[in-house]
């Protein structure tokens, strides 16, 4: 594309998309101080090898480089949705209504990908100003910093094997319920729940932990570290119809997650953690206690 061609798009379109308003249609103008021969060559169409095929049913859709920091292209409704561009990592942005999405994609060289919209994961949004709006600029600035993730709970569902407090029962399994937010960082719950059994005797528990955690995202996958504080009890029966007998217990420790998105709400989700238990029993009072879970989690 030539500096020449530029214009003449600018002023068609202009001249067009304000032909019907209420000012009037506008004519762009221009003012050039160039010296030399030929025409000023702004672009250069290149072949490439690589096809991208864009979801439809968006408003707009922005390619650029993985770190965001130059735009390739810019889709709408009318647009078509397949793309041309050479082999590595882009950053995609799709946007229809009020809701932003994104996700980053790898090409390679002659590589034909078919991006569907289960593929992208609820985005940042940034503050941004209206032109015109008469608000304080300089409040506005501040505001503009990092986008910030619209935060939405998540529920967590897993099957899960953690420690018996018997030593008849070294391995329990389980079910794990959790809550937690879509912030990078925040707090989340989560209850472990397990029950298993040996000739005449029988184990149930249950524990509610409270953590804290921090995460990171790139592309479909996300990784979350914290510490978290659980408390709970262990009711136990030698007999399928004897008396019951209960014990509190309490522990804290480190706990990891990792997560890949599968649609833009739903994520397989692995989970571990191991608290440093305490309860009463008659070996072992304090104890390692590990916990590994695996299952999805559902954005609402």
């Amino acid at each position: 594309m030539t500096l020449g061609e530029a214009y003449r798009y600018a002023f068609v379109n202009t001249l067009l998309a304000t032909s019907n308003t209420l000012s009037g249609p506008q004519h762009p103008a221009y003012d050039f101080r160039l010296s030399g021969q030929g025409e000023l060559v702004l672009t250069e169409v290149v072949a490439h090898g690589s096809i991208l095929s864009l979801p439809r049913g968006f408003d707009r859709i922005l390619i650029t480089d993985a770190k965001k920091r130059y735009l390739l292209a810019e889709l709408t409704t009318s647009s078509s949705n397949r793309i041309a561009l050479p082999a590595g990592r882009y950053a995609v942005q799709a946007r229809i209504a009020d809701a932003a999405y994104d996700t980053v994609v790898t090409l390679a060289e002659g590589e034909q990908r078919n991006l569907s919209g289960d593929d992208l994961r609820p985005a940042a949004r940034a503050t941004s100003v209206i032109k015109g709006d008469d608000r304080d600029l300089n409040a506005t600035a501040l505001s503009e910093g990092p986008a910030t993730v619209t935060p939405r709970l998540v529920i967590g569902v897993a099957g899960a094997l953690t420690r018996g407090a018997a030593e008849a029962l070294p391995l329990l399994p389980g079910l794990q319920l959790s809550l937690a937010t879509t912030r990078p960082a925040g707090m989340a719950l989560q209850l472990d729940l397990a029950s298993g059994h040996a000739t005449g005797f029988r184990e149930s528990s249950a524990y509610l932990g409270v953590g804290a955690f921090v995460g990171r995202e790139r592309g479909r996958w996300r990784g979350t570290a914290g510490w978290r504080v659980s408390a709970g009890g262990v009711v136990q029966s030698v007999e399928e119809n004897g008396p019951r007998h209960w014990t509190l217990a309490a522990g804290t420790g480190p706990w990891l997650a990792g997560s890949m998105a599968l649609t833009p709400r739903l994520a397989l989700v692995l989970n571990a953690a191991l608290d440093v238990r305490i309860m009463r029993r008659d070996l072992q009072p304090v104890a390692l206690w590990p916990v590994v879970g695996l299952g999805a989690a559902f954005q609402l």
